[in-house]
């Protein structure tokens, strides 16, 4: 079965809701990446790269409030 955008925001609310820890989220980011792996739609694998290199360090972090943009543009797109 396909990880669907749809799951994947569900999943990233909760871990926004966990509070806003960038290598947490990079670090959740990029286990779910390699659980689903070959189960991922493209647009969202590439999205889901992004947040994991967010755990390489700070010059890689995206704010919190740019996180939920990613989540808004998703919901529309979807």
């Amino acid at each position: 079965m396909t990880y669907s955008k749809k799951e994947f925001i569900k999943d990233l609310k909760i871990q926004l809701d966990l509070g806003y820890e960038p290598k947490r989220i990079g670090s959740w980011a990029h286990k779910m990446y390699l659980h689903h792996c070959g189960r991922i739609d493209r647009d969202l694998e590439e999205i889901m790269v992004d947040l994991f290199v967010l755990e390489e360090g700070p010059e890689f972090e995206y704010s919190g409030s740019k996180l939920r943009e990613l989540i808004k543009s998703l919901e529309v797109e979807n």
